[in-house]
């Protein structure tokens, strides 16, 4: 069994991946390329980060983070602007079968991070559901045997000792 970070980091790793393919996909298909060809100087950008940490990025690094931003919001249902206008997707069909793909496929990305998360919840607190049923199992069953009030005490005092004592994880 795993432990919790590689359950919780997978989706997150396979997201990255996706996305990674995904931009890939929209560089060569999505007209990125075209616009790279076509007009590289206008997406070349600058950074600076501070304590003399800057610079310039090329027009191909910038494109392709273009594109893998875009890839990871397609791929997490959430593209805001699925028809590319104004930017290198427009009026392309590569693109726009792209997104008419990826998009929905994203939702599917969305409920796969979702479910992972419910299942570690359920993990977390399955242990203490299941001394509840216990618990609520022998109040019941101490009362349908007419067991003395001060030997229920005991016997719910130790169900709790146990509780306490041996599910430490």
């Amino acid at each position: 069994e795993d432990n919790i970070v590689v359950r919780l980091g997978r989706p997150v790793v396979l997201l990255v991946l996706g996305a990674h393919w995904t931009a890939c996909l929209l560089f060569t298909l999505g007209g990125f390329r075209q616009e790279l060809i076509n007009r590289e100087e206008e997406f070349e950008t600058n950074f600076d980060m501070g304590y003399g940490i800057s610079g310039q990025v090329s027009g191909g690094v910038s494109l392709y983070f273009m594109a893998f931003v875009e890839a990871l919001y397609m791929l997490t249902g959430s593209l805001d602007n699925p028809l590319g206008d104004g930017g290198p997707r427009n009026k392309d069909f590569g693109s726009l079968l792209m997104v008419s793909i990826f998009g929905p496929a994203g939702c599917v990305v969305v409920a796969l991070f979702i479910s992972a998360i419910m299942r570690e919840q359920q993990r977390a607190f399955a242990l203490d559901s299941k001394h509840e049923e216990n618990k609520a199992f022998m109040e019941r069953a101490l009362q349908i045997l007419e067991i003395p009030p001060e030997l229920q005490q005991r016997v719910l005092s130790m169900h709790l000792f146990q509780k306490f004592e041996h599910d430490v994880e």
